[in-house]
This record gives C-alpha cells, structure tokens and sequence, in this order.
C-alpha cells in the first residue's frame, strides 16, 4: 500500500499533531506544503496537495482558501470531518490515477510507444 503524506496524516492523526483535530491536521498538511514550496515550488508532492485542494474547491464551488474551513463546518465534529477529508483524498487519487492511465502511453515491445486516446 503506498501512502502519501496526507493520507498518514489523516489516518493517524495523532502522530503528527497535538490533539488530532482537523484543525491542528490541515494547519499541519499547509504548513508543510507551504514550507517545502519554498525551497521548491514544483516539488512533486506541492503540485499534488495543490491540485488536490483545488479539486476540493471546485468540487465544493468554493475559493482555495475557504475550503477547508467551510468543509469542517458541514460536518458534525472534528472526526466526522477527518473521515470526509479520507474520502475526497481517496476519491481525488482514484480520479487521477484514471487520468494517468489514460494519458501515458503503452508500449508493446516493438517500434515506438503508443499514445493512448
């Protein structure tokens, strides 16, 4: 199982912050992406936490930066926002790992690799 950052986080969140709050862990993940983009602003894992956040906001019809706060805010508690957190991060891979398999090209052996349509 291959786990990135955000996912850890998200599924232990106590071991990466004080409380495990979903405060304390988004402060965390923006913390960290926001320090590791000034020493390299097209860091792999930064483009993905962006891109992510992004997903978020245009799933939810709201602004990068209001994001987090309002998705806490349609869930009952810190936990039950921890939990929908998972979920989008888990839906946001699978959408781009199918985006992958569409765009990288195969190859068969012979010739040049195909791109696939």
């Amino acid at each position: 199982m291959n786990v990135n950052l955000p996912e850890a986080v998200l599924l232990r969140p106590r071991m990466y912050t004080l409380g495990g709050t979903f405060e304390e862990v988004i402060a965390f993940l923006e913390g960290y992406y926001s320090g590791m983009a000034k020493g390299n602003p097209y860091a792999i894992p930064v483009l993905e936490w962006a891109s992510f956040r992004t997903w978020l906001s245009e799933k939810m019809g709201l602004a990068p930066s209001e994001v987090f706060a309002k998705f806490r805010n349609l869930h009952a508690d810190g936990p039950a926002a921890l939990a929908g957190m998972q979920n989008c991060l888990s839906e946001f891979r699978a959408e781009m790992k199918k985006r992958q398999e569409k765009t990288l090209p195969t190859y068969s052996g012979k010739g040049r690799p195909e791109q696939k349509s």
